[in-house]
């Protein structure tokens, strides 16, 4: 969204900025100010909590300012800034895709506890993409548990949330993010860029899992660590660095843990189908072409990929709407289920 005779870049714009700091000094003066009300703010509303609840709104409030009241009240005192100096206007985009991606990330969060098919099989154990959904989420609880802990343990136990996290979100598929979209911001944040390139790496070497040899090495290691953490807090009353150390190992062991691509190697050669795709697609078909041999194909996949999931051992329920929509195709197994 342009205005008209806007044509000036910001990168214009802080380059006047630099040169005649003295022009610019009535909107520092703006910016400390919307600080000290975002601040005033945060304590009014912390004021107004109720009293057994302070921490846990304290937490709430500073979060809900930092990340969803501060971007709104910069994003317009920016643009005020470019309408009255002639820079471009930053698109409004910009702000629903900030908030757009914090709704998101808790969604998908969500669907990994929940183990969602949508989300799985992923190839690499994290992508650059879940990076940022994991950091999205671990920096606001994070920041929200250590304002309500009183204590140097209670904040402690932020550890093993996140540890939680981590696991929950290993080898799942995570939607891309508006900030993964500009290749050059990835390449120029380092910690991304190192994401990015393990991702790439994992998709051109098939080979790249830890051997069986590996991991046992690892295990072994993992299980020192563990002994270590046990000495250092029984034995040396150094309690908080021994639960520290105890709870790194056994995240190692469970991030070890064989990647769901080996288990499924050993199953059946359906077992991997996408079957919400596939009843999606079915679905579709059945609409715009009604009975046919295309429909008739899907859900003999359909069929087959249930049937593999069940030989596995998998808790999996076939959908009454397929028995209710197409009790022709799946006849057996609907009189199975009556």
């Amino acid at each position: 969204m342009n205005t008209i005779l806007l044509s000036k870049t910001w990168r214009q714009f802080f380059t006047e900025v630099i040169h005649s700091p003295q022009s610019y000094i009535f909107w520092l003066v703006i910016f400390l100010i919307v600080l000290f009300i975002l601040s005033r703010f945060r304590n009014r509303m912390e004021e107004r909590g109720v009293n057994k609840a302070i921490y846990i709104s304290r937490g709430l409030v500073g979060t809900f300012i930092a990340f969803i009241v501060t971007p709104i009240a910069f994003y317009f005192l920016l643009n005020t800034v470019a309408l009255v100096h002639g820079v471009k206007i930053i698109d409004v985009s910009f702000l629903t895709d900030w908030i757009g991606l914090t709704l998101s990330s808790y969604w998908w969060l969500l669907e990994c506890f929940f183990g969602s098919i949508r989300v799985a099989y992923a190839e690499e154990i994290y992508s650059v993409d879940s990076f940022i959904r994991i950091l999205w989420i671990v920096l606001p609880i994070s920041f929200i548990w250590l304002r309500m802990s009183k204590s140097k343990v209670g904040k402690l136990f932020i550890i093993p949330m996140i540890i939680g996290v981590l696991i929950i979100t290993r080898y799942k598929t995570a939607p891309p993010t508006f900030i993964t979209e500009d290749k050059e911001l990835i390449n120029k944040i380092p910690v991304l860029n190192w994401f990015s390139a393990d991702s790439n790496k994992a998709n051109d070497d098939k080979k790249s899992i830890i051997t069986k040899d590996k991991r046992k090495l690892l295990a072994g290691g993992l299980a020192v660590l563990i002994i270590v953490g046990f000495i250092v807090g029984l034995y040396f009353k150094f309690r908080i660095a021994g639960l520290f150390i105890t709870l790194v190992g056994l995240l190692g062991f469970v991030l070890m843990a064989p990647h769901e691509k080996e288990v499924r190697e050993t199953k059946h050669p359906d077992y991997h189908l996408d079957l919400d795709s596939l009843i999606f697609k079915m679905d579709s078909l059945y609409i715009s072409t009604g009975e046919s041999i295309a429909v008739y194909e899907i859900s003999q996949k359909i069929e087959s990929a249930f049937k593999a999931h069940i030989e596995a051992g998998d808790l999996i329920r076939f959908p009454d709407s397929l028995c209710r929509k197409y009790e022709s195709y799946f006849y057996d197994r609907c009189q199975q289920r009556d």
